[in-house]
């Protein structure tokens, strides 16, 4: 059991950072590389390549696609509420102006 007087001891890394000095060659290309800093720490972004790029226009393609069809079906549905409602007040008018000429 441990009391609350003691704090944890910090735990030794697993394994070591590599530092790399300025202007020396490594795997990545330095210009592909980019960080975001964040409040929890760097977060390495990297260009996309042309798959991915094609891939993301694909995605963006079919959720427009599949919006558009939805947005047409639901014109489409109203078109016959929209009839009823158009024919239902021309039966109104003509029946109010029956009555009317009843009077």
């Amino acid at each position: 059991m441990t009391s609350k007087d003691e704090t944890p001891r910090p735990r030794p890394p697993r394994s070591a950072p590599e530092i790399i000095p300025p202007g020396a060659p490594h795997g990545r290309d330095e210009e592909r590389v980019m960080f975001v800093e964040m409040q929890a720490g760097r977060l390495p972004l990297f260009r996309p390549s042309l798959f991915t790029l094609l891939l993301i226009a694909g995605v963006i393609g079919l959720v427009l696609a599949v919006l558009l069809v939805v947005l047409l079906g639901a014109f489409l549905l109203s078109l016959p509420v929209v009839g009823l409602l158009f024919v239902a007040l021309l039966v109104a008018s003509v029946l109010r102006a029956q009555a009317r000429t009843r009077r």
